[in-house]
């Protein structure tokens, strides 16, 4: 397997590769990587050669910028894409803030994808680090901070409205479930009443299954079944029932578990 070069950058730096934590002593070596991290699309060195030595001749610059090259690539050999006009990072590297921007950019990103993107943002970009020489780039970093906090308040009122649709759409459900259990359970007994008890068991069955996310109602169904069944089939179904309601404190239910003999 290759190796794989991660960079998180939404927090206090960090740099891995092939899974190991890598230390580069040069700080303008660091900032140049996190630099070219955060930019997914590649940078020209004319670019660069200005933006990291804006008071230095041409010349001194490009050797500066080939010295710092000549570094990173003894470290992370082809996960540096250099080209004889453009460099950047290669397409298998890792970057939280790429996945972080990709992600949120998404219409409909589903509640535990959303959160776990969220995740991604363990504080500001590039956090703690500076460059002291060289404001340009602590000017840039700034820039970024108040983006990526901008994302973030984004995300997370992107996160609250899917709590607050999720938390409608399971009202919902509880609603029309706890209706159809109600009514399935009324017709087995009008079953019973009528004296079908095949079309009541029949009913009140099926009325179990529908419930079966709702712990109050399918212990009263069972209790309603147990009813309808000779007494080797009813006391599974009595016996359940008692377990929930203790389990549960449903006191009501509890006592009609007792009534019933178990």
């Amino acid at each position: 397997m290759p190796a794989m070069l991660s960079i998180r950058l939404l927090r206090a730096p960090h740099i891995a590769y092939s899974d190991h934590p890598v230390a580069i002593s040069r700080r303008k070596s660091r900032a140049l990587l996190y630099y070219l991290a955060a930019h997914p699309a590649p940078l020209t060195r004319d670019h660069l050669l200005a933006f990291f030595w804006p008071d230095a001749d041409r010349q001194a610059a490009k050797q500066n910028l080939r010295t710092t090259l000549y570094g990173l690539r003894k470290i992370f050999a082809e996960q540096l894409a250099v080209n004889e006009d453009t460099l950047a990072l290669d397409t298998t590297a890792t970057i939280d803030t790429r996945l972080f921007s990709a992600q949120l950019d998404l219409p409909t990103s589903e509640l535990t994808e959303l959160q776990a993107t969220l995740d991604l943002y363990q504080g500001d970009f590039l956090n703690g680090f500076t460059l002291p020489d060289l404001p340009e780039f602590d000017d840039w970093a700034t820039l970024q901070r108040a983006h990526y906090r901008r994302l973030m308040v984004t995300g997370l009122a992107r996160l609250g409205q899917r709590y607050e649709e999720q938390q409608a759409y399971l009202a919902r459900q509880f609603s029309a479930l706890e209706r159809i259990a109600g009514l399935t359970a009324n017709l087995g007994l009008v079953a019973q009443q009528r004296g079908d008890q095949t079309l009541a068991v029949e009913w009140l069955t099926e009325a179990l299954a529908e419930a079966v996310n709702i712990r109050f109602l399918v212990t009263q169904i069972r209790l309603w079944l147990a009813a309808l069944l000779p007494p080797p089939l009813a006391r599974p179904q009595i016996a359940t029932a008692r377990l929930v309601a203790e389990q549960d404190g449903y006191q009501p239910l509890l006592a009609k578990v007792l009534i019933s003999g178990l």
